[in-house]
Order: structure tokens, then C-alpha cells, then sequence
């Protein structure tokens, strides 16, 4: 069973074949080829962070195993035990953050198109297959698909954000996508018409003061914070270098604070 199902397969580049950005040494990111050894135990190999089990082995590519999962199972199992809280932590975070697999290429999708047409086929028809596949296709990984299944969200901050648009002359709006309505009179709007004489406090507030720690609803103006609540995290869009000739952008960023 271990000959058949347990041995590490060949190494190649973009599998597990990595190299080290020093010295450039090619090497096996799964430790492979490891020592043999009579006994098994526990131990940290070179350049690892962590004490694993190593089984016993006369073979150097046999993985880790369980006799008893093997013959149970009787297919490929990585036998690992819980050693310690941060290898499981590093076990976690490495598969929560792998990333998607790589999309085909134009030339791998054409070629797979090709490969399903008949000899009465127009060419046409392969490109018609190859848009189709683009249209229909998306590369989904392991992890959003379990938060879709699930109707978790897929991205969660502790903090919420605000954008600032401060180009000079331009008309700007947000939308409340969780009511499917636009509100017209952005951030900028806001603290221009502001309600100081129902708010005195607001008089002097600069506009980043105003977009990081205050509240609106229609006409109510309430400060953030009276719930433990974070300030706003700011975007200020768009993005490019002052030009100290531009008085109009000036009088923005003098707004700001």
C-alpha cells in the first residue's frame, strides 16, 4: 500500500519545485528528499519552523503515515497529528489565503475549442466556443465557494470607509446599495452645507474631521464615537500630485484640514 499510494511524486517546477531568492537554489517546498530513518518521531527537519512526525522510512520519498489509516483508507493519506496551536494556526492561514487557479490562456482555450470541432466546421465556430467559454467561466476558488454555499460575506473589515471626491467643478454622488438609491450630495456636499447654526459644534470642524467622526440622516448631524464606534477610513479621490498654481484644488486641501 505504501508503494502504490503513499510516495511523493516527482518534482517540477510550479508545483513544488521552488527557488530561494538568494542563492537560487531549487528545492522541494515539501522537504522532499527526506531522510530515512528506523524509527519514527518527532522532529524539526532543516528549514523548517515546526516539529513534525517523521514515520520511518527506507524510501526518500514516502510520506508521512498511519499503517492503520492506509490499510483502512486504502488510498493517499498525509498523516499528520496535532502537534502544536501554531502549526495549525500556519496549517489554516495558508490554506485560507491560497489563491485562485490560474485561468487558461487565449492560445489553451482556442486549442481546446479546436480540438472538439468537426472537419465540416467553419473556423468561425471556434472562436464562437472560445467566447462562450469567457462568457460562462470564471475561475471560483475552494473558499468562496464555501461562502457563497454559506451566505457568509466575502470580505469583512473592522473598519468602514469613506470616499471624498475633490475634483474642482464636478457634481459627485453615493449609493446606498442596501437601499438601491442614490443619494446625491456626497461627502463634500455635506460639510459645505452643513447645518452650523442647529450645530455649533460643526463650525469649525475641517472637512476630515467631518468625513472620519461624523453621522447624517437627512438632517440629523450626530458625532461617531458615542458607541465605541471607529472612525471612518478616508479615500480621497482622485488620486494626482497638487499643483501649487491650481487655486481651486488648494482651497480643497485647505479644507481637508
Amino acid at each position: 500500500m505504501l508503494n502504490r499510494l503513499q510516495h511523493h511524486t516527482k518534482c517540477a517546477p510550479g508545483y513544488c519545485e521552488w527557488k530561494k531568492k538568494g542563492s537560487g537554489e531549487i528545492f522541494c517546498r515539501f522537504g522532499y528528499p527526506k531522510t530515512c530513518r528506523d524509527h519514527s518521531e518527532l522532529s524539526k527537519d532543516p528549514g523548517r519552523d515546526f516539529v513534525e512526525l517523521n514515520t520511518r522510512r527506507n524510501d526518500e520519498i514516502l510520506n508521512s503515515y498511519n499503517a492503520t489509516f492506509i490499510l483502512g483508507w486504502r488510498a493517499n493519506i498525509d498523516f499528520r497529528p496535532v502537534i502544536s496551536k501554531d502549526a495549525v494556526i500556519a496549517y489554516v492561514a495558508k490554506y485560507a489565503s491560497k489563491g485562485e487557479t490560474t485561468s487558461s490562456s487565449y492560445q489553451d482555450t482556442l486549442q481546446k475549442a479546436i480540438s472538439h470541432l468537426q472537419d465540416s466546421d467553419a473556423a468561425g465556430v471556434a472562436y464562437q466556443k472560445m467566447l462562450s467559454s469567457f462568457a460562462a467561466e470564471r475561475d471560483i476558488s475552494s473558499q468562496e465557494t464555501c461562502h457563497i454555499l454559506h451566505s457568509l460575506p466575502l470580505v469583512k473589515s473592522s473598519h468602514q470607509y469613506r470616499n471624498i471626491y475633490v475634483a474642482p467643478d464636478e457634481a459627485s454622488e453615493s449609493v446606498n446599495f442596501e437601499a438601491s438609491e442614490k443619494e446625491q450630495q456626497g461627502v463634500l456636499e455635506r460639510y459645505k452645507t452643513r447645518p452650523v447654526g442647529l450645530k455649533p459644534e460643526l463650525a469649525n470642524v475641517s472637512l476630515l474631521e467631518f468625513a472620519t467622526g461624523w453621522n447624517w440622516r437627512g438632517n440629523l448631524y450626530t458625532k461617531r464615537g458615542s458607541r465605541s464606534a471607529k472612525p471612518f477610513v478616508v479615500n480621497v479621490w482622485p488620486r494626482y500630485m497638487p499643483d501649487r498654481d491650481d487655486q481651486r484644488f488648494m482651497k480643497n486641501i485647505a479644507m481637508l484640514g
